[in-house]
């Protein structure tokens, strides 16, 4: 389903749109790397090089700009507040 879901939908989405600057046939490559990405973060996370926080920033800015958009458009969208999730029951 990762490679179907609903993320790899927004990818191909944005392409469409112009937004990313990636080939269609990029895009599972894009999703692999950043995949790749979130599981460095955690790496840097799990050995106190970074906190939380500056990983996960980090990550995003690096991944969407790796997807093509502008270095200050990627530096507001890695940082922007996510809403709080809903308790799991």
């Amino acid at each position: 389903a990762l490679w179907s879901g609903p993320v790899v939908r927004d990818v191909f989405d944005g392409v469409a749109l112009q937004r990313y600057t990636l080939r269609e046939s990029d895009v599972l490559h894009a999703m692999t790397f950043a995949g790749s990405s979130v599981l460095g973060a955690m790496y840097l996370v799990r050995e106190g090089l970074a906190t939380w926080r500056d990983a996960g920033v980090s990550c995003a800015e690096l991944v969407l700009r790796g997807m093509g958009l502008p270095q200050d458009e990627a530096a507001v969208l890695a940082r922007i507040e996510l809403p709080e999730l809903r308790p799991v029951r």
